[in-house]
Parts: C-alpha cells; structure tokens; sequence
C-alpha cells in the first residue's frame, strides 16, 4: 500500500507539471470470501493514471493485492503485483485502436510470471453508438489464453441526464494447459454482459451485470486480469459517487459467484466493497 501511494503522488506531481487535463486515481477494495476452502479476505490498492497528447492517450495502472488465505492448506498469505497499460490511438475522425498489456506477479500460483496482450479497434458508425471489438492473448508457462470481446456502445443525453449502455459478449479460449491449476478449467467459454451508466450533473450511478462462465478473463477494458483458477458465473456491480470541481469520489459494491477449480468446489462467493478518488488536471 505504500508503495501505491507513493506512485500516486508521484503522478499527481508529473502530471500537474505537464499541464495536462487527464486524471491520477487511487482505489482501495476490502473484499471477503464465503465458503471458499483456500481464501479469507483481503485488500488491494491500485494506482491509475490517464495522459493524452493530440489524438494519443496513454493509461496506466499498478495493483498491489494481499490476501489471507487457511493455513493449512496453504503456509503463507497470498500477494500479487500487476502492471497494466493502454495505448490509444485515434486514426480516423470515427475510429481508434489500441495496444494493451499486463503482466503478473504472483507468490503462490502457477500463472506467476504471466503476460497479456491485446489489440483492438473502435468505431463510431451512427451518432452515438461504437463497436468495440478486441483480441487478448495471454502467455503463461502452463498454458495460453485467448479473448474475442465484442462490444456494443450506447451514448444518449437527455437533457441533463447522460446515459451510457454498453453490451459486451466475451469468448475464453484455454489451450496448451500443462499443469493441475488449469486442468479442469473448460477449453471454451462464452460470457455475456451489461453496462449502465447514469450520469446526472456532478453525480453518477453505475451498474453491471455478467452471466455465463468465464475463467482466467481479461476485465474492464484490459484493466482487470482474473488469472487465479476461479470459474465465474455470475458478477454484479453497482457505484455511486459525485465529482467535487477537479476531485471525484466513488463507491462500489461487486458481488461474484465462483468455483474454486482446482478442489472443484462449488458456490464460492465474493464480496467486494471499494473506495475510489480520482483527481483531474
């Protein structure tokens, strides 16, 4: 935690001095396992920043994860570090693309080391609807990952009120699996999602929903890797918050329901609460 508020203010400082009018955040999730037969609860704090020049933006992130987990079965708590980026682009007057990566850190599990790439394409084909598609394809020792997301994007004012809704399909591809952490993940998955977004003057409201099974996916725009062997089939997210001039401030609730795959144990759920601060320039 420490060093992620070291990083964000660092940032803060960096991107005052460039003038920009991007934003530095910092998050803090608190979140708690039921009925799982490895893991307790525990924190994460995560550090985001947003650069643009001309029509190129740059978005980066570091997380830093602790969580308690039963000893036995396992002698030590659980700790990772991940490092996220996004490079945007804008090409033509209704599109951009961009270039992503993740990489991973991990002191107990077999996807330590891992890598994430992605490349996508957005384009606007009517006033006020895109078509988001993007390809993720993930290297880890024991095995290879690749993700097809396929999005539909809705921007609608009405009056004062800004409304966003976004569809989202995501199909999972595991191959190559070379160890029992992956073994029984299925070799396909296809996942299905929805987005709201309630905008009314400085305040917000955000909700999503996610059915269907996924396992080891890419989240939030390349923002969220799940690399632990955890199938999900049901997510839900709600948060609230309201923008203070320059500072922002966010509140969320996830709730998720998972199977631990390598014990094959079944209703698992997480609760997750967060705090967000976002600051502009």
């Amino acid at each position: 935690m420490k060093k992620a508020l070291l990083l964000w203010a660092f940032l803060c400082v960096a991107a005052q001095a460039s003038g920009s009018e991007d934003y530095v955040d910092l998050q803090y999730d608190y979140f708690n396992f039921t009925n799982s037969k490895q893991k307790d609860y525990g924190s994460r704090g995560t550090v985001r920043a947003k650069v643009s020049h001309d029509d190129m933006s740059l978005k980066v992130a570091y997380e830093k994860t602790i969580t308690e987990t039963y000893k036995p079965p396992i002698e030590t708590n659980l700790k990772v570090d991940k490092v996220m980026l996004r490079l945007e682009q804008n090409v033509f007057e209704n599109g951009k693309y961009n270039l992503g990566f993740i990489t991973v850190r991990d002191n107990l599990v077999a996807t330590d080391g891992g890598m994430v790439f992605n490349l996508g394409y957005l384009h606007k084909f009517l006033p006020g609807m895109a078509l988001d598609g993007n390809v993720y394809y993930g290297y880890y020792r024991i095995m290879k990952t690749y993700q097809f997301d396929l999005a539909l994007k809705v921007h609608k004012k009405f009056g004062a009120l800004d409304t966003r809704i976004i569809g989202v399909v995501k199909d999972i591809v595991v191959d190559e699996c070379s160890d029992v952490f992956c073994a029984k993940a299925e070799p396909n998955y296809l996942t299905a999602g929805l987005k709201v977004k309630l905008d009314y003057n400085a305040y917000f409201l955000h909700g999503a929903a996610f059915f269907g099974k996924r396992a080891f996916a890419v989240m939030m725009e390349g923002f969220q890797l799940q690399h632990h062997a955890m199938e999900f089939d049901r997510t839900y997210m709600v948060g609230l918050g309201k923008r203070f001039d320059d500072v922002e401030l966010k509140l969320k609730y996830t709730y998720q329901r998972a199977k631990e795959l390598p014990l094959n144990n079944n209703g698992v759920i997480i609760d997750a609460m967060s705090l967000r601060v976002k600051y502009f320039f």
